[in-house]
Parts: C-alpha cells; sequence; structure tokens
C-alpha cells in the first residue's frame, strides 16, 4: 500500500523532468492525501479524477520560470528501512528551505505540523 507513495513522487519528478504538463497516479487513499498536501503547499498546480483512465489521478505540474518547482525528493524511509522519528526527535530537525512529511497517527503531516500538534511518527519524504 505505502509502494504508491514512492510510486508517486518518482512519477511527478520523472514528469517534471521530461517538462510534462501532466502525469497519471494510481487511484489509492494515501495517494489522494499526498497530492492534497503537495497542492496545498505549492508544490502542483491540481489534480482531478482522470477522464481516460478508470481508478487514477490526473496530476499537473507546476514550474516556475520553465523550471519545475520539484527540485529535489530525498525519499528518507524506503520500503526495506523505515525511519521513525520521536517529538524530541522531529524538535531538532531542520530542513532550511523544503517540506518533510511524515506519517503520524494523526494523518500525513508536514514537519510544522508535527511539531505544532506535537507528534511524531516516519518520515517519507524531504522536498525542495
Amino acid at each position: 500500500m505505502k509502494f504508491n507513495t514512492w510510486d508517486l513522487f518518482t512519477r511527478i519528478k520523472n514528469g517534471q523532468r521530461s517538462k510534462k504538463r501532466m502525469v497519471q497516479v494510481p487511484k489509492q487513499t494515501l495517494t489522494s492525501k499526498f497530492l492534497k498536501i503537495l497542492w496545498d503547499d505549492g508544490f502542483i498546480l491540481g489534480y482531478q479524477d482522470s477522464k481516460t483512465k478508470l481508478n487514477c489521478y490526473d496530476v499537473f505540474l507546476k514550474y516556475k520560470n520553465q523550471k519545475s518547482v520539484l527540485k529535489q525528493v530525498v525519499f528518507v524511509s524506503k520500503p526495506g528501512k523505515r525511519e521513525y522519528f520521536n517529538v524530541k526527535q522531529i524538535w531538532k530537525l531542520t530542513i532550511g528551505t523544503g517540506s518533510a512529511y511524515f506519517s503520524t497517527n494523526k494523518g500525513i503531516l508536514s514537519l510544522v505540523e508535527c511539531k505544532k500538534q506535537n507528534v511524531g511518527g516516519e518520515l517519507f519524504v524531504i522536498i525542495n
């Protein structure tokens, strides 16, 4: 189930490298949660149910001055090695200009939201 998360970010990253306007990703609950967060944080233009393929989303990629908005995607947790952070470790994390996304017991949260809600979890990805 969580493999779709890596697939989502890989498709978006590869789509932006090849200057596509849109990519299609499989429709899953976790995928839709990450797409909403990416849209809220301004990394994609939007997404909708695909009109050509069932069980897929059309993700509209965002560019600024002909360059992709997603410069770097770093997968921290991998299928073979999960990386968990407790609350104390989260407060010590500094990402810089990027965003970090965690899977917590309160849903998918950014680093800022984890600090606000004082929760830890599995660090999925860091986006610059």
